[in-house]
């Protein structure tokens, strides 16, 4: 059963949930390392090299071995928002959605990143079809913070989402078709130490999403500042009030001014929710994050929001597996463990708003490295067929040259006695004919690992082999020395007249023109041209590509010879005028593999 990682970056830890996917997902593991104050700050990563840190340490603690993770993303430079346009294709949507971004997102279009998702398509009262859309988007600087320290821990993060998104697919189950808006409203509210975020969804579907910036760490700077204490100091004594060990009504009333700016941010977002037109009655409100076990914090919402107040509760959708906690202990991780366990859920078929603001760019890397895993298996063949061709015609140019040996000692002898035996004239002929054998034996060889090194260096990053087809073929011609040498058929060097064929998967394209490109480039090819191109569907990690699969050949040239070729023939004597009698010896190796 597939499994997935979410890993959540707040402002004073970092968290892992590893979730098996299914129709009730598991919970198989689950950690968190603490961080120093400077590396996060509202939701920001300001250090990431801190942040690498603790996730390798996390990764250590855990002893979760897949480094694939989808990261979730809360602050001020990530937007949520909700529109409406007319219908129309995923593609031309997304040309829309980014020519007309500067409308919708308070953000430079060149600096930002975006992703969408269709949430429902209606008729407008003029009966045009439109679309309802959500949109996500997020500077470019924050992502590529969260992306610098997820790979300086050794990780590769496959999808980039939001967390409020994430709170919504932990805590609320799948809308039923066509009941999406009977049950009403509810409100998710995550109170962490720097960020706040506020969800409303209507049966599972998100409706409205705001990030405040404050949370629990203007409730300790309050303490700090009325008791007149180090921050850390502070942060003792509210994680003793939460604990219930530390009663102390000054660090208490000190807590109470910030934890009203709080609630007062909260109370103004779900009132901004329900005054939109088409808003539903607002059916309750669930509570998490760390901040969730402020003490007074569930009263003085009751006291300003008419929905009832509960702590939200992970476990209703997901099932705890052995992750090293007792029963009774978990209770004390939910406010924990929403934003992780969403994260993963956002993977696999079926999963919610599936919103991934991974650049196109690094989608490429990761989707290069998953599909040159499936497809590794071609290259090994193709080098298994390139040897199994190499090491043959290694054994025929040995068996050659042992009986060029044998015959060149022979011929030492009788030169030695030449004047008495007639023979000597003969065996001198043999010899030459066993080096002209030799010459001809290796007059077709190509040298493979040469001509893969140079195709190997000119491959564009977005083009894959699957197969390569090589074949050769000469002109033979016969020659010798004296009568014998002339009955017998010698091969002497010959151009070399072979093609190899290669199949192939770009990505688009452009592509397949720039491998064409780069292969006429190279010294041991001519003339490349494509046979035939074509579109092929693949999966990859529940996601459909499109990509270009096609055929094309090139043309040996003079240049893929092997240079033993060239050094027999130095060493072999200049053979008589031949007399042309044509052949043709061919040798093809195949190896191919699908991508899968």
């Amino acid at each position: 059963m597939a499994r997935a990682i979410g890993l959540d970056i707040g402002t004073h830890a970092v968290r892992a949930a590893d979730v098996r996917l299914g129709a009730t997902p598991e919970l198989v593991a689950f950690g968190q390392v603490g961080l120093a104050r400077e590396a996060v700050q509202h939701g920001e990563i300001i250090d990431p090299g801190i942040v690498a840190a603790a996730i390798r340490r996390l990764w250590r603690e855990t002893r979760i071995r897949d480094r694939r993770v989808r990261v979730g993303l809360a602050n001020l430079r990530t937007i949520v928002r909700q529109v409406e346009m007319p219908a129309m294709g995923d593609e031309e949507l997304r040309s829309a959605l980014e020519f007309q971004a500067g409308d919708f997102i308070p953000l430079p279009p060149e600096e930002t990143v975006l992703d969408f998702q269709v949430l429902e398509h209606f008729e407008s009262d003029d009966g045009e079809a439109m679309a309802r859309v959500l949109i996500a988007a997020v500077h470019r600087d924050t992502l590529e913070a969260a992306l610098t320290a997820v790979r300086e821990a050794g990780l590769q993060t496959v999808a980039l989402d939001l967390v409020p998104f994430a709170l919504v697919r932990a805590l609320s189950s799948p809308p039923l078709p066509g009941l999406e808006t009977e049950s009403g409203a509810q409100a998710i509210v995550s109170i962490g130490a720097g960020v706040t975020v506020v969800v409303v969804h209507e049966a599972g579907v998100p409706r409205f999403v705001r990030i405040v910036d404050s949370g629990g760490d203007d409730l300790t700077e309050g303490i700090a500042a009325g008791l007149s204490v180090t921050f850390e100091e502070a942060e003792a004594l509210k994680r003793r009030l939460a604990a219930g060990v530390d009663r102390g009504a000054e660090a208490r009333a000190a807590m109470d001014a910030a934890l009203g700016a709080v609630v007062g941010e909260v109370r103004g977002s779900i009132d901004f929710y329900s005054s939109q037109a088409g808003a539903q009655p607002m059916g309750g409100v669930a509570v998490t994050g760390g901040g969730a076990l402020t003490p007074g914090l569930l009263e003085r919402l009751e006291g300003v929001l008419t929905a009832p107040i509960s702590i939200a509760d992970p476990f209703e959708l997901v099932r705890a597996g052995d992750i090293g906690f007792l029963p009774e202990e978990l209770p004390a991780l939910a406010p924990y463990l929403p934003v992780p366990v969403g994260l993963a859920l956002g993977s696999g078929p079926g999963a919610r708003y599936p919103i991934n603001l991974l650049p196109a760019a690094e989608r490429r890397v990761f989707n290069t490295a998953r599909f040159m895993l499936v497809a590794g298996g071609a290259g090994l063949a193709v080098m298994a067929g390139l040897f199994s061709l190499t090491q043959q015609r290694n054994a025929d140019v040995e068996a050659e040259r042992a009986r060029l040996e044998d015959q060149q000692a022979a011929n030492q002898q009788l030169q030695q006695r030449i004047q008495g035996f007639e023979g000597a004239t003969d065996v001198e002929a043999e010899a030459d004919l066993g080096a002209g054998r030799i010459a001809g034996a290796l007059g077709t060889e190509v040298s493979w690992s040469r001509l893969l090194h140079e195709i190997g260096r000119v491959i564009p990053g977005d083009v894959w082999l699957e197969g390569l087809e090589a074949t050769t073929a000469t002109q033979q011609a016969t020659g010798g020395r004296g009568a014998q040498a002339q009955a017998q058929t010698a091969p002497a060097a010959t151009d070399i007249n072979g093609t190899v064929s290669f199949t192939a998967v770009a990505v688009d394209y452009p592509g397949v023109a720039a491998w064409l490109q780069r292969l006429a480039t190279l010294p041991s090819l001519s003339v490349p041209w494509v046979n035939e191109a074509g579109e092929a569907d693949v999966t990859i990690l529940d996601s459909e590509f499109t990509f270009r699969d096609f055929s094309s050949t090139a043309r040996l040239g003079e240049s893929a010879r092997s240079d033993r070729s060239r050094r027999a023939r130095a060493a072999a004597p200049p053979p008589a005028p031949p007399a042309a009698t044509p052949g043709t010896e061919t040798t093809t190796t195949t190896a191919a593999a699908g991508a899968g």
